[in-house]
């Protein structure tokens, strides 16, 4: 079991991520991978990404942490967090 501040990362269920708006190039399972990798938006259909992550199990989230890419045009210039959505489109 994960204590607080422990990253959640072996409990997201990367067969189940699913992002609207991303760049084909850059999809959200980077954001999940290590590397130099990130997530990025497709410019060419809307600047907002929908991002829905799915645990393996029940979490307690105390913090989240987001890291902007090498470009600058894929930081997030604001986030939000919807909880118990089943659906994002």
């Amino acid at each position: 079991m994960a204590k607080l501040g422990d990253p959640l990362d072996e409990f997201v269920d990367n067969s189940l991520l699913e992002c609207l708006n991303q760049d084909d190039a850059q999809p959200v399972q980077n954001a999940f991978d290590e590397g130099e990798a990130f997530l990025c938006s497709d410019k060419d259909v809307d600047h907002e990404l929908l991002v829905k992550v799915q645990f393996r199990q029940p979490v307690k989230l105390s913090a989240i942490k987001i890291l902007g890419g090498p470009v600058a045009e894929c930081a997030p210039m604001a986030v939000k967090i919807f909880q118990a959505k089943p659906n994002i489109g």
